[in-house]
């Protein structure tokens, strides 16, 4: 047990190796700093710290300045980051429950208080982080690889930002409460399941200073590259209930697999999926709507879609059928505008049955991209509010109905 009342808990000039033990830390500044390395195999650290919770500091040696962390049972209440390296994370294994940025309602811009952040790379392979911090949860300067853990986060800026490449191989990712969910100059997500609820975009792939960050808590983020942006699933789980737009993408939107589940309640100028450039979609179940539709599938696109503009009701599960076969279900929980409905079974051309609650909605034709915002049926009145139960109260009105052009070139 160490009480620390002026400086670091427990400090070396070189390096810091906590093998196993219980070990319990109140300091005043950082609470475990090694200048050169933090290594942690196992053990039971009980962490609270005025400013980081754990932290290296070399900046003269890009060999050093690392966190390694393969086990253990780590808890950390910090001013500042809960973990702080000046070069790279790596975390193997481990249970972590850390709070970063304290209870002050009042931060300085220049100051960090992050979850988990690097100068350069982090990369997780496994672990349990239960993560709620002032600024992003999880940040690095470089890139994030992610191929397992679980986490569960509540930010108030980011959920987890990589100024390079955010890589998700795998693990369960579930945002509460973030600004923008997922952050990257380029993000590719092949497995593991995310869920994100977010005030603004829920990922978002982005280039120089971050402009629709702008208005979070901390400002502007900085991205290591200022050229091709893109966004590419090509597997796993990814369902959302974003506040701006869904998926936006400075670049390219690619998705090729997995399941996209993509709702926003938002202005009329913002969509469920957002592209700059092309967007396409080659594989992959993809359900997208809400309050706005998002951007025209580009010509590289292999798979079509249904487009639905009415009834469709929170709690009334929504299916896409043909010949009595049932290809797409899905449940919303807030009241939608509009809705696409993507998978490989649907067939552009082909005439489909859409029903809410077990009873026919409409009958539509399948197409495959043109027109502005996917044939948005009409303009959007003000997005409403919600009710009690997150609901959308009051929709709002639509200026027309609108209608569908002939499938190869909607309206």
């Amino acid at each position: 047990t160490v009480n620390a009342g002026f400086n670091n808990g427990v400090g070396s000039k070189d390096d810091l190796l906590v093998v196993s033990g219980n070990i319990t830390v109140d300091a005043a500044n950082h609470g475990l700093r090694g200048n050169d390395s933090v290594t942690i195999l196992d053990g039971s650290l009980n962490i609270r710290a005025g400013n980081d919770g754990i932290q290296t500091n070399n900046t003269e040696d890009s060999a050093l300045g690392w966190v390694l962390i393969e086990n253990g049972t780590i808890t950390i209440i910090a001013g500042h980051d809960g973990v702080q390296a000046d070069t790279l994370v790596s975390v193997s294994g481990g249970d972590f429950n850390i709070a970063a940025g304290g209870d002050s309602s009042s931060y300085a811009a220049s100051d960090s208080y992050k979850g988990i952040k690097a100068t350069t790379d982090i990369t997780i392979t496994d672990g349990s982080f239960t993560i709620d911090s002032a600024d992003d949860s999880v940040h690095a300067n470089g890139n994030i690889t992610i191929d397992g853990g679980t986490f569960t986060i509540s930010s108030g800026d980011d959920g987890i930002h990589a100024a390079g490449i955010l890589i998700v191989n795998g693990g369960t990712i579930q945002v509460a409460e973030a600004y923008e969910g997922l952050e990257a100059a380029n993000i590719a997500i092949s497995g593991g399941a995310v869920d994100l609820v977010t005030a603004d975009d829920a990922l978002n792939a982005a280039g120089g200073a971050d402009q629709s960050g702008g208005a979070g808590r901390f400002g502007n983020d900085n991205f290591a590259r200022g050229g091709a942006f893109d966004i590419t699933i090509s597997g796993g789980s990814v369902s959302f209930f974003a506040g701006g737009d869904g998926i936006d993408s400075n670049g390219t939107l690619n998705i090729s697999g997995g399941n996209i589940t993509a709702i926003i309640n938002s202005s009329a100028d913002n969509g469920a999926l957002d592209s700059d450039g092309a967007m396409t979609f080659t594989g992959g179940v993809i359900i997208y709507g809400g309050t706005g539709i998002g951007s025209a599938l580009s010509n590289g696109s292999t798979q079509s879609y249904v487009l639905v503009s009415s009834g469709i009701t929170a709690g009334q599960e929504i299916t896409v059928r043909k010949d009595s076969q049932t290809l797409i279900t899905f449940t919303p929980a807030t009241d939608c505008r509009y809705l696409a409905l993507s998978s490989p079974d649907v067939k552009s051309g082909e005439s489909y049955e859409v029903y809410s609650g077990g009873s026919l909605l409409t009958a539509v034709t399948a197409g495959t991209g043109g027109g502005t915002a996917m044939g948005n049926p009409g303009g959007m009145g003000a997005p409403g509010g919600r009710d009690g139960s997150g609901r959308i109260a009051d929709p709002g009105a639509m200026n027309g109905p609108g209608g569908l052009g002939d499938p190869g070139g909607r309206q």
